[in-house]
This record gives structure tokens, C-alpha cells and sequence, in this order.
């Protein structure tokens, strides 16, 4: 006799990734924004998270999975920041369609920040922005007067943090980065 087997696997599904990265310097995850995406047809159908060190990942499927959330292949969707962490501007919202086989997912994007669309596709880096503070020096006649040296401060509570100690220079207007 004769014996055959046939063994199934169901295809792996793939993953899609998003990330939340410093403006001025891509390989720097921000942690803390307050991330959200949302089906742009069905509102009802969205995930929330809190970005970390690691890119969130979620999965594609052709049908949105019961009790759960999954970016199913055909549908648009609005990736946003509900919250910037401290010291970080709320970055400007992507819209992006996902497109392709729940094997071989890719995004593009329909509105936003085009650069944030890494190479391959299925990477989403949404870039925030620091919140920088111009601090000028001037004259009682308004003239830039170089050579000032300053200390600034943040107050929490009754504690004071020096953030930056610095002196103006030509033209006599330095930025602070508040991260």
C-alpha cells in the first residue's frame, strides 16, 4: 500500500511599518508621541499607540480580522500625531494608500510628507519637528548686540533645569533646540 501526505501552510502575511524619527536627524527614534491611524472611509476602524525605540508593526490583510486591527490591501488610510512628546512640534498628518498583495504589501502616499515613504515601501517615518527658541539681544534701539552670554532655564514645580548656557554671536541670534 501506498501512503501519500500533503501538508498546507497558509501563506505569511506581511507586515507594514511605522516610525516617528527627529527632523534633524533620521536615525534618531522620538519616543512618546501619541500615534493614530485611521481608515479614511470607515473612521470607526483604527489603532492607537504610543511610539517607542522600535518601528510599530501591523499587519495586512484583506479583510479587517474581528476584534482586532489590521491595513487591508485596497483602503486609504491617515496616519496622525494626537500628541508630540515634550519639546517636539505635532507633526503634519500622512494620508497613504496600501496597495499591493497581503504577501507583498507596499504604501504611497497621497498627501503629506512624500519623504517619509522609506525605499521599500513598507516603512512610514514620520518626521517631528523640535521646538526651537530664537533668543535675540538688542539695543534700547533695537540694534543686535553680539557677546551677550545667557543661561535659560526650565521650571517644574520649584525646580529649575538649566537646558542651555551659550553667548550670541554674529548675528547675534542663537536657536535652542528643545529636546
Amino acid at each position: 500500500s501506498v501512503t501519500t501526505s500533503v501538508t498546507m501552510t497558509d501563506a505569511l502575511k506581511q507586515n507594514l511599518y511605522f516610525a516617528k524619527v527627529s527632523s534633524l536627524d533620521s536615525s534618531v527614534r522620538v519616543q512618546g508621541a501619541v500615534m493614530k491611524i485611521t481608515d479614511v472611509d470607515e473612521p470607526n476602524k483604527y489603532i492607537e499607540w504610543t511610539t517607542t525605540s522600535a518601528a510599530k508593526k501591523i499587519e495586512v490583510g484583506s479583510t479587517y480580522p474581528a476584534g482586532s486591527f489590521a491595513l487591508v490591501i485596497g483602503h486609504t488610510y491617515t496616519f496622525e500625531e494626537l500628541q508630540a512628546p515634550d519639546g517636539y512640534k505635532v507633526a503634519e498628518s500622512i494620508t497613504f494608500k496600501v496597495e499591493g498583495t497581503t504577501i507583498a504589501p507596499r504604501m504611497t502616499i497621497v498627501s503629506g510628507d512624500t519623504s517619509a515613504l522609506y525605499y521599500d515601501q513598507q516603512t512610514i517615518a514620520m518626521k517631528d519637528e523640535p521646538i526651537s527658541v530664537l533668543l535675540r539681544k538688542v539695543s534700547e534701539t533695537d540694534a543686535i548686540i553680539t557677546g551677550a552670554y545667557f543661561d535659560l532655564y526650565e521650571s517644574v514645580g520649584t525646580t529649575d533645569t538649566l537646558v542651555k548656557k551659550d553667548i550670541t554671536t554674529t548675528p547675534g541670534e542663537p536657536t535652542v533646540t528643545l529636546t
